[in-house]
Protein backbone atom coordinates (compact mmCIF):
# COMPACT_ATOMS: atom_id res chain seq x y z
CA UNK A 1 0.00 0.00 0.00
CA UNK A 2 2.90 2.42 0.94
CA UNK A 3 4.43 1.82 -2.36
CA UNK A 4 1.11 2.72 -4.63
CA UNK A 5 1.09 5.87 -2.29
CA UNK A 6 4.58 6.70 -3.42
CA UNK A 7 3.31 6.26 -6.90
CA UNK A 8 0.46 8.66 -6.17
CA UNK A 9 3.03 10.77 -4.33
CA UNK A 10 4.69 11.11 -7.70
CA UNK A 11 1.95 11.66 -9.99
CA UNK A 12 0.60 14.69 -7.94
CA UNK A 13 3.68 15.96 -7.98
CA UNK A 14 3.72 15.95 -11.71
CA UNK A 15 0.62 18.01 -12.00
CA UNK A 16 0.98 20.59 -14.69
CA UNK A 17 -0.60 24.01 -13.35
CA UNK A 18 -1.02 24.87 -17.16
CA UNK A 19 -3.08 21.67 -18.22
CA UNK A 20 -5.81 19.26 -16.92
CA UNK A 21 -3.98 15.90 -15.42
CA UNK A 22 -5.88 12.71 -14.88
CA UNK A 23 -5.22 11.02 -11.87
CA UNK A 24 -5.39 7.07 -11.17
CA UNK A 25 -6.17 6.39 -7.72
CA UNK A 26 -5.72 2.87 -6.36
CA UNK A 27 -8.59 0.95 -5.16
CA UNK A 28 -8.84 -1.66 -2.50
CA UNK A 29 -11.29 -4.26 -3.62
CA UNK A 30 -12.59 -7.76 -1.67
CA UNK A 31 -15.84 -9.42 -0.65
CA UNK A 32 -17.26 -6.63 1.28
CA UNK A 33 -16.47 -3.48 -0.94
CA UNK A 34 -13.82 -1.19 -2.00
CA UNK A 35 -11.80 1.33 -0.14
CA UNK A 36 -9.99 4.54 -1.81
CA UNK A 37 -8.43 7.54 -0.64
CA UNK A 38 -9.97 10.38 -2.54
CA UNK A 39 -7.14 13.32 -1.20
CA UNK A 40 -4.52 13.22 0.39
CA UNK A 41 -3.43 16.95 1.51
CA UNK A 42 0.33 16.59 1.28
CA UNK A 43 0.18 14.99 -2.26
CA UNK A 44 -0.73 18.51 -3.55
CA UNK A 45 0.51 21.89 -3.53
CA UNK A 46 -2.63 23.72 -4.22
CA UNK A 47 -4.81 24.47 -1.28
CA UNK A 48 -8.06 23.34 -1.28
CA UNK A 49 -11.02 25.34 0.37
CA UNK A 50 -14.39 24.15 -0.96
CA UNK A 51 -15.84 21.03 -1.41
CA UNK A 52 -18.86 20.23 -3.72
CA UNK A 53 -21.03 17.20 -4.52
CA UNK A 54 -23.52 17.27 -7.58
CA UNK A 55 -26.08 14.45 -8.47
CA UNK A 56 -27.04 14.64 -12.14
CA UNK A 57 -29.01 11.62 -14.22
CA UNK A 58 -28.49 10.38 -17.95
CA UNK A 59 -28.10 12.95 -20.48
CA UNK A 60 -27.70 15.93 -18.07
CA UNK A 61 -24.86 18.48 -19.32
CA UNK A 62 -23.37 20.90 -16.73
CA UNK A 63 -21.15 23.93 -17.80
CA UNK A 64 -19.21 25.32 -18.72
CA UNK A 65 -18.26 26.99 -15.89
CA UNK A 66 -15.60 29.36 -14.69
CA UNK A 67 -15.10 32.69 -12.31
CA UNK A 68 -13.34 35.91 -14.04
CA UNK A 69 -11.71 36.92 -10.52
CA UNK A 70 -10.10 34.46 -8.29
CA UNK A 71 -10.31 31.44 -10.58
CA UNK A 72 -10.51 28.29 -9.35
CA UNK A 73 -8.45 24.81 -9.83
CA UNK A 74 -10.50 21.81 -9.16
CA UNK A 75 -10.33 18.26 -8.17
CA UNK A 76 -12.64 16.48 -9.72
CA UNK A 77 -14.07 12.66 -8.91
CA UNK A 78 -16.41 10.67 -9.99
CA UNK A 79 -17.84 8.96 -7.05
CA UNK A 80 -21.00 6.66 -8.53
CA UNK A 81 -21.66 6.24 -12.42
CA UNK A 82 -19.75 7.82 -15.24
CA UNK A 83 -19.35 11.24 -16.72
CA UNK A 84 -17.88 12.68 -20.00
CA UNK A 85 -15.93 15.24 -18.04
CA UNK A 86 -14.86 18.62 -20.54
CA UNK A 87 -12.49 20.78 -20.12
CA UNK A 88 -11.74 24.37 -22.12
CA UNK A 89 -8.36 26.11 -21.41
CA UNK A 90 -9.52 29.98 -21.07
CA UNK A 91 -6.34 31.80 -20.16
CA UNK A 92 -5.68 34.36 -22.99
CA UNK A 93 -1.88 34.21 -22.21
CA UNK A 94 -1.46 30.66 -22.97
CA UNK A 95 -0.56 29.30 -26.15
CA UNK A 96 -3.31 26.41 -26.13
CA UNK A 97 -6.19 29.05 -25.48
CA UNK A 98 -9.39 27.19 -26.57
CA UNK A 99 -7.92 23.89 -26.65
CA UNK A 100 -11.04 21.27 -25.37
CA UNK A 101 -9.97 18.54 -23.71
CA UNK A 102 -12.21 15.74 -22.89
CA UNK A 103 -11.90 12.68 -20.03
CA UNK A 104 -14.38 9.68 -18.93
CA UNK A 105 -14.33 10.01 -15.50
CA UNK A 106 -15.56 6.81 -13.03
CA UNK A 107 -14.83 4.55 -10.29
CA UNK A 108 -10.83 4.93 -9.75
CA UNK A 109 -9.85 8.30 -11.35
CA UNK A 110 -9.68 12.01 -10.58
CA UNK A 111 -9.21 14.98 -12.82
CA UNK A 112 -7.06 18.29 -11.82
CA UNK A 113 -8.48 20.79 -13.85
CA UNK A 114 -6.45 24.05 -13.45
CA UNK A 115 -7.10 27.32 -12.88
CA UNK A 116 -8.26 29.38 -15.75
CA UNK A 117 -10.02 26.33 -17.46
CA UNK A 118 -13.79 26.33 -18.05
CA UNK A 119 -15.20 22.87 -16.62
CA UNK A 120 -18.38 20.62 -17.44
CA UNK A 121 -19.35 17.14 -17.66
CA UNK A 122 -22.11 14.83 -19.22
CA UNK A 123 -23.62 12.33 -17.29
CA UNK A 124 -23.26 8.71 -19.68
CA UNK A 125 -25.01 6.69 -17.11
CA UNK A 126 -28.15 6.01 -15.74
CA UNK A 127 -27.24 8.65 -12.58
CA UNK A 128 -23.61 10.45 -11.50
CA UNK A 129 -22.42 11.38 -8.33
CA UNK A 130 -19.83 14.20 -8.48
CA UNK A 131 -17.69 15.70 -6.04
CA UNK A 132 -15.13 18.43 -6.09
CA UNK A 133 -12.48 19.76 -4.14
CA UNK A 134 -11.87 24.04 -5.41
CA UNK A 135 -8.65 26.43 -4.41
CA UNK A 136 -11.07 29.40 -4.70
CA UNK A 137 -14.58 30.08 -2.77
CA UNK A 138 -17.47 30.13 -4.92
CA UNK A 139 -18.17 33.32 -6.41
CA UNK A 140 -21.63 33.84 -8.18
CA UNK A 141 -20.73 37.50 -9.31
CA UNK A 142 -17.55 36.33 -11.09
CA UNK A 143 -19.00 32.95 -12.84
CA UNK A 144 -18.78 32.58 -16.67
CA UNK A 145 -21.10 30.02 -18.70
CA UNK A 146 -18.71 29.06 -21.74
CA UNK A 147 -21.44 27.81 -24.26
CA UNK A 148 -20.67 24.21 -25.05
CA UNK A 149 -22.83 24.22 -28.42
CA UNK A 150 -19.89 25.59 -30.15
CA UNK A 151 -17.70 22.26 -29.61
CA UNK A 152 -20.69 20.24 -30.60
CA UNK A 153 -18.45 19.20 -33.85
CA UNK A 154 -15.78 18.23 -31.46
CA UNK A 155 -17.86 16.02 -28.90
CA UNK A 156 -19.87 13.63 -30.85
CA UNK A 157 -20.43 11.63 -27.68
CA UNK A 158 -22.97 14.17 -26.89
CA UNK A 159 -26.80 13.99 -27.99
CA UNK A 160 -27.03 17.55 -27.93
CA UNK A 161 -30.79 17.03 -29.15
CA UNK A 162 -31.48 14.95 -25.87
CA UNK A 163 -29.32 17.03 -23.32
CA UNK A 164 -30.42 18.37 -20.23
CA UNK A 165 -28.96 21.99 -19.99
CA UNK A 166 -29.92 24.34 -17.76
CA UNK A 167 -31.79 27.74 -18.57
CA UNK A 168 -28.06 29.28 -17.49
CA UNK A 169 -26.21 27.32 -19.32
CA UNK A 170 -27.89 27.79 -22.62
CA UNK A 171 -27.35 31.22 -22.48
CA UNK A 172 -23.41 30.55 -21.95
CA UNK A 173 -21.22 33.03 -23.98
CA UNK A 174 -18.91 32.23 -26.91
CA UNK A 175 -15.45 31.44 -26.09
CA UNK A 176 -14.18 34.51 -27.97
CA UNK A 177 -16.18 36.88 -25.81
CA UNK A 178 -14.83 35.49 -22.94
Amino acid sequence: MLELWRAINEQTNMLSVNEPSLLALPSYKDERGFFIELFRESNFHEKFVQDNFSYSVKNVFRGLHLQRENPQGKLVTCLKGEVLDIVVDCDKNSKHFGQLYKYTLKDGNQLYVPPKFAHGFYCISNEAFIMYKCTEYYNPASEVSISVKQFEEKLPEINFSNAIISAKDKQGIMLNEY
